[in-house]
């Protein structure tokens, strides 16, 4: 292929995920991206670049990652623009490594695989949403760290010769391998679900060779103890933040490996079929309603039989296709807690990985064809060829459609009920974006629907106590704030949650006392000191109160708030100008605090 030709398809490739997330281009912060993006956002300086590495804000260490949002919010600001050009960039990007990984594979329709892994609908969730950078940014890590590999094993200094210097002689000293570790390993800090790769290696060796030698062992093995590492930290973080002690019912091991497989197959369909794509797909129970499942593992099984049955010709292009694919779907299969399997067993971020392979395996198989009809049967080539074409063209009108459901939460919340309407965690999303705009009775409804469908959701309840509040239905806003209470007895924030009811519903003595429960599980909570401080204020204990919002100040020397009230309280007490300094703190903290701007106004006027 000339260059012209390969720079023309390339921008064609560019075009077509411009032309697919257009509508998404201004969409709002959804989801997630509401609450990880400002925690990265108020890491300030080379310090918090450096609490990323060592003291990591969010709920998974992926440092990589969490370094590009945090430069992305230096460069960007509020503004998402700059975060959704990065994700369909990095998502080209990732679509044209396939296209120069299966072409150095040698097959003949590499092109075809960069475009169908690009137009598909099912990498749609990873691109529009923002904070799903951790699949865009991974795969081309992953892709580079396997053409490095390739570029390796092919040269003498791969595992097929053995020429090691002493010092390292379980390693290679081509630079390509040591590029090819080095992306490795920063694609695992960039998502840990490429845990799979050094086993992808294997495969490759397998498929190149016939056999996996030694030498593939050898080589592969610092890329196992990366794997390895990093792996046990993530399922470390996974059940320490991610599941945050939820308790999710798996089941004994068969019952695992059952449910894996049905997740495996569902997956699998919605790559080869991709219709119905919804954010969050219905549980569904093992052995109800899984026949049609069962019959496509059973097919698949079949089909897997076979291609071993004819490995030496077009069955390992098969196997390691599929190898591609199954691999990596493995560690989110629910063989292990997960915590979007809190709400659903499959997630179509979740196959971004995996669908590279399927994309190389059917470039493999038109390349097939086209190998085949090329001279003999020239209008067959074309047919294929044309086919093909079809096929990516309905694909990114599909895509296209699909993105404009990510433009927002409300409009990504009502499809989702529109096809799913006992998503529970939909209404209450729905419910949050309803809420944010005004819409309370709006939100209260969809809140109280999520409650009926998921009453230990503890969350709807700080959520639904919130919106009656607003509306000052205090009976009923605090009645719900215990219900929470009721559900996470030991957690501070349930408790502190219901104490801010109390106080705005005018029972501060109540108040104090949620607060205290709230300090005795959560000693340093500046926002407890802060509320505590409120109601004792109330209550007539002005002494009790300054100890308190000292305390908040203490523990948060950012906190405006807390140094509005204490402000308050020295002003009142005559100690004015200590009352000026926490007012100019306030309104360093929160430029556009009015409250705090109108009492330092007040206090400079005191003689």
């Amino acid at each position: 292929m000339t260059p012209g030709r390969k720079l023309f398809l390339s921008l064609a490739m560019v075009l077509a995920a411009g032309w697919i997330y257009w509508p998404v281009r201004h969409g709002a912060w959804i989801w997630d991206d509401k609450t990880e993006v400002p925690k990265i956002a108020a890491l300030a300086g080379a310090a918090g670049l450096g609490q990323i590495w060592t003291a990591p804000v969010t709920g998974d260490y992926y440092p990589v990652k969490t370094t590009v949002e945090w430069l992305q919010w230096r460069w960007w600001g509020d503004d998402t623009l700059g975060y959704h050009l990065t994700n369909v960039g990095l998502h080209v990007c990732g679509g044209l490594l396939l296209w120069w990984l299966l072409r150095m594979l040698g097959m003949r329709c590499a092109r075809f695989g960069g475009l169908l892994f690009i137009v598909h609908p099912l990498a749609v969730e990873s691109v529009a949403w923002i904070d799903e950078i951790k699949n865009v940014l991974s795969l081309p890590l992953l892709l580079l760290a396997m053409i490095a590999y390739v570029k390796f094993d092919e040269k003498g200094s791969g595992p097929k010769n053995l020429n090691f210097p002493a010092k390292f002689k379980f390693l290679g000293p081509d630079p390509f391998y040591w590029l090819s570790l080095l992306c490795f390993l920063l694609a695992m800090l960039s998502k840990s679900s490429v845990v799979m790769f050094p086993l992808v290696l294997l495969l490759y060796a397998w498929w190149r060779r016939g056999s996996i030698r030694a030498a593939d062992l050898r080589a592969a093995a610092p890329f196992f103890a990366i794997s390895l590492i990093l792996g046990l930290m993530a399922i470390r973080f996974q059940a320490e933040y991610g599941l945050a002690g939820a308790a999710i019912a798996l089941g004994g091991w068969p019952t695992r490996i059952v449910r894996a497989g049905t997740v495996a197959t569902f997956y699998f369909s919605k790559c080869v079929f991709p219709t119905g794509l919804m954010p969050i797909y219905p549980r569904w129970s093992v052995g109800a309603g899984s026949l049609p499942a069962f019959l496509l593992l059973l097919a698949l099984g079949a089909a897997g039989v076979w291609s071993w049955i004819r490995r030496r010709t077009w069955g390992r292009h098969v196997l390691f296709g599929l190898g591609w694919f199954f691999l990596n779907l493995l560690p989110v299969l629910g063989l292990i807690p997960i915590s979007h399997m809190r709400f659903t067993w499959a997630m179509d971020h979740l196959a971004y990985l995996p669908l590279a392979g399927l994309a190389g395996l059917a470039a493999a198989g038109l390349g097939a064809l086209d190998g085949r009809w090329a001279l003999p049967k020239p209008a067959l080539r074309w047919t294929a060829l044309g086919g093909a074409a079809a096929i990516c063209a309905l694909l990114a009108v599909a895509s296209r459609r699909y993105t404009a459901v990510f433009r927002s939460d409300e409009d990504l919340w009502t499809y989702e009920l529109g096809h799913n309407p006992s998503a529970w965690l939909a209404h209450n999303n729905l419910g949050e974006a309803l809420f944010d705009r005004g819409a309370v009775p709006q939100a209260i409804a969809q809140y109280r629907e999520a409650i009926l469908l998921a009453p230990d959701f503890v969350y709807t309840h700080l959520n639904l106590a919130g919106a009656l509040a607003t509306l000052g239905q205090w009976p009923e806003a605090i009645a719900e704030g215990r219900a929470a209470v009721r559900l996470k007895p030991d957690w501070a924030g349930t408790n502190k949650n219901l104490a801010d009811t109390l106080s705005r519903a005018g029972r501060p003595t109540e108040a104090i006392l949620a607060y205290q429960r709230a300090l005795q599980i959560k000693p340093d909570y500046p926002q407890a000191e802060n509320g505590l401080g409120s109601a004792l204020f109330r209550a007539g204990d002005v002494a009790g109160a300054l100890v308190h919002f000292e305390a908040a100040v203490r523990l948060k020397p950012d906190y405006a708030e807390a140094h509005n009230n204490l402000g308050v309280i020295l002003a009142g007490s005559g100690r004015v100008p200590e009352a000026i300094a926490h007012f100019e703190a306030a309104i360093r903290a929160k430029p556009n605090y009015a409250e705090a701007r109108a009492n330092l106004a007040a206090a400079r006027r005191r003689p």
